[in-house]
């Protein structure tokens, strides 16, 4: 077990005995999966109820630490020899964004104006993006909600939450760029933006949210806000391309490591983690995907498979039905891309899970209905948009349907999807989805 596990382990080990006392409780009130996380893998040392994943030879040698596919990326950067790289287009308009982006930043929580509720200028701070002041009240308090339209106050440095989304963004671009174009000086400036966020004692992020996604005049933060930190999942696969181009060494890498285990084992004890573990919605959707991202990054391998099991058993038994429709989605003033939303989170767990046997993709309740099922049900409408049956606030964009098409569409075996790859592959040569995907490879 290495340092940043037994860390992990030591951490929660006053906690087990009292998890264990209350262990009945949490299994009536949140059902055997909650349960199952909360007693195994990151908090205490439980066989796993679930039996060890079969890894075929050659596929995975280490087992996958991230959401990219390392075998993919290397193979595009093999493809880009060729003078007649058919991903050409893709790379220089990432090495444009580079250039652009290098100049930038960096980026810390201690930035911004104001101070959360702790006092803690390093405690992460946001507000819900569709939450706005009520126009009948002088103060505007308390907030109101406008589902779909983002009210612009979040997006601004009296919070965290641009920070963020920025410093996970540079960071993404400036390492794929490094890696693809061969400048080590990208790689070097993605690698202090991650020390900056994460490591530095002066400017790193406190790894908790306990004030996301506030309201004002009615909560301080709330478990919804972890969908916050979706954006660090790049960062964790973009710290990896940057430890193999050797400008996060081996401290750097375990301090980082170190701050994704704290982050996983609140998000597993506090409070605001069990809320969003119950979210019946994307939200529970991209709490096991982080999670599951998190905790494997971290160096405890036992809780993938267990959230892949009740992705299967409880996510996707509730949230798709048999025609693929996800209903609590289809009820939000954006359905489309709420659809396409959560889909990406199941081929995030998918692609983390890659050697798992039977993989996600192809993993169905009883009923038959599994990812696949959703993804043919959104893939059925890219060149019939005006179809879609359901009311929008603004036009459905494609741009994360191509995304989710590229990663899964061959993995699926799907003939909708690659029926609808075809469509769209010609307006998205340029997309950054291509290099980390082989093209989309040939299907």
């Amino acid at each position: 077990m290495g340092v940043v596990t037994s860390s992990a382990y030591a951490l929660v080990s006053k906690v087990l005995a009292v998890r264990l006392k209350i262990g009945l409780p949490v299994l009536f009130k949140h059902g055997w999966a909650f349960f199952l996380i909360c007693i195994g893998g990151l908090f205490a040392a439980v066989p796993p109820v679930m039996a060890q994943t079969k890894t075929p030879a050659g596929v995975c040698p280490s087992l996958a630490k991230g959401v990219w596919d390392k075998a993919k990326i290397d193979a595009s950067k093999a493809s880009l020899l060729t003078a007649d790289s058919p991903l050409k287009p893709a790379l220089r308009a990432l090495m444009d964004e580079a250039q652009a982006s290098v100049a930038i930043g960096p980026w810390s929580v201690t930035d911004k104006t104001s101070v959360p509720p702790s006092g803690n200028i390093h405690d992460y701070y946001s507000i819900g993006p569709y939450w706005w002041p009520d126009p009948k009240k002088l103060d505007g308090l308390p907030y109101i909600r406008r589902d779909g339209e983002v009210n612009p106050a979040r997006n601004t440095a009296f919070y965290d939450s641009q920070a963020m989304g920025q410093m996970s963004k540079t960071v993404t671009t400036l390492a794929l760029a490094g890696y693809f174009g061969d400048r080590s000086s990208y790689s070097e400036r993605a690698a202090l933006l991650i020390r900056t966020w994460f490591t530095d004692p002066d400017t790193r992020m406190s790894p908790h949210l306990d004030y996301a996604q506030s309201i004002p005049g009615r909560t301080d933060g709330r478990g919804i806000g972890i969908i916050d930190t979706y954006r660090l999942v790049s960062v964790v696969d973009a710290s990896l391309l940057l430890e193999r181009a050797g400008v996060l060494n081996a401290d750097d890498m375990a301090t980082l490591r170190r701050w994704f285990a704290d982050y996983a084992l609140w998000m597993v004890r506090s409070e605001n983690g069990r809320d969003e573990r119950m979210a019946r919605n994307n939200h529970g959707l991209y709490y096991d995907t982080q999670l599951a991202v998190f905790a494997t990054f971290a160096g405890d391998s036992t809780v993938l498979p267990k959230i892949l099991q009740g992705t299967v058993t409880q996510r996707i038994k509730s949230q798709i039905d048999i025609r693929g429709r996800m209903p609590h989605e289809l009820k939000r003033t954006r359905p489309f891309h709420y659809t396409g939303f959560s889909i990406q989170a199941l081929i995030d767990l998918a692609e983390l899970g890659r050697c798992d046997d039977p993989p996600l993709y192809h993993a169905t309740t009883k009923n038959g209905v599994g990812l696949t099922t959703a993804a043919d049900f959104h893939a059925s409408y890219a060149n019939r948009i005006s179809a879609w049956p359901y009311a929008e606030i603004r036009e459905p964009k494609l741009d994360l349907m191509f995304e989710n098409l590229c990663r899964g569409a061959d993995a699926m075996k799907s003939d909708i999807q690659r029926n609808a790859l075809a469509i769209l592959r010609p307006k998205y040569k340029n997309a950054r989805i291509l290099l980390l995907t082989n093209g989309c490879m040939p299907g």
